[in-house]
């Protein structure tokens, strides 16, 4: 293991031993919908954001997907219609 790879385990162990998660949920007309600790909350409030849309063209992200999604990239796109959207940001906060 190189000097560089060693740095990068180093710092990403701290940030994820000494930071708490928190999931920002934020609509497209409403902006932020709620801050949470609890992925499965920030999933629902997500959903019933877009889940009152007459739109019959809305697409809404499984709660599989959205958990991969927000593992690999820290943002995922939940509820996607003409009448409203959702997502999920995942920030790392000091304890």
């Amino acid at each position: 293991m190189t000097e560089t790879s060693r740095d990068v385990c180093y710092i990403y162990s701290l940030i994820h031993n000494t930071m708490k998660k928190v999931y920002l949920v934020s609509g497209n007309q409403d902006g932020i919908l709620g801050i949470f600790t609890n992925i499965k909350k920030a999933y629902a409030r997500s959903v019933e954001y877009g889940g009152g849309s007459a739109s019959t063209n809305e697409t809404v992200m499984t709660y599989a997907k959205t958990c991969k999604a927000l593992k690999e990239v820290g943002i995922a796109y939940v509820v996607e219609s003409s009448y409203a959207e959702s997502q999920i940001d995942i920030w790392y906060i000091n304890e």
